[in-house]
């Protein structure tokens, strides 16, 4: 998350093993201030090697997520949001039960 836009991934817990991963994990886009969600239609993920860095991606309908254990970039048709990975622990509480209220 940055101070204007939040991408979350949420795991859903308690589903079989075989389970598509499109069912296990949910991806959400969210503009901070105003408290709006755009879930995001998961389409692939894999990890990109560069100059001897694991890179995580995952490609949307309309995005796609690059990042590491401390940074990521999210790009979408508006635009690139450079943003820091923080742990679940700390996610705000409108957030949490914009979330909660979306899965």
């Amino acid at each position: 998350m940055n101070e204007n836009v939040s991408v979350i991934e949420v795991k859903k817990l308690g589903l079989a093993d075989d389970a598509p991963k499109a069912d296990i994990y949910h991806w959400f886009f969210i503009l901070n201030e105003e408290l709006s969600l755009e879930k995001l239609k998961f389409e692939s993920s894999f990890v990109d090697h560069v100059n001897g860095n694991d890179i995580n991606v995952r490609t949307f309908e309309n995005a796609e997520f690059r990042f590491d254990d401390s940074f990521g970039k999210f790009q979408n048709k508006e635009g690139g949001h450079i943003i820091m990975k923080v742990p679940n622990n700390i996610l705000p509480k409108p957030l949490s039960e914009l979330i909660l209220n979306n899965i």
